[in-house]
């Protein structure tokens, strides 16, 4: 995980070992991400952050009130989503 010539807050690179898990067969894309936070909002109930907005890598940004999705990265899988 990681990379030693990216950027800082990637470095360094290093393993990581994860407990099992599932994952769907197909990827989220942002578009579709964008229709769930536009439908339920970028904050659980609990508070915790849904997407990070934040990120420069995000795809997917907030505009007039609804999230919108950079044209050309509509139909790539999602990235910037907390676990």
């Amino acid at each position: 995980m990681g990379s030693n010539t990216g950027p800082q807050d990637e470095r360094p690179a290093h393993q990581v070992a994860i407990a099992g898990f599932s994952i769907d067969r197909l990827p989220v894309t942002n578009a579709g991400f964008a229709e769930f936070l536009n439908a339920v909002g970028a904050v659980n109930k609990r508070g915790e952050r849904l997407f990070d907005v934040d990120d420069p890598d995000a795809r997917i940004h907030p505009k007039r009130g609804r999230w919108i999705v950079s044209e050309e990265f509509a139909n790539h899988p999602v990235v910037e989503v907390p676990m």
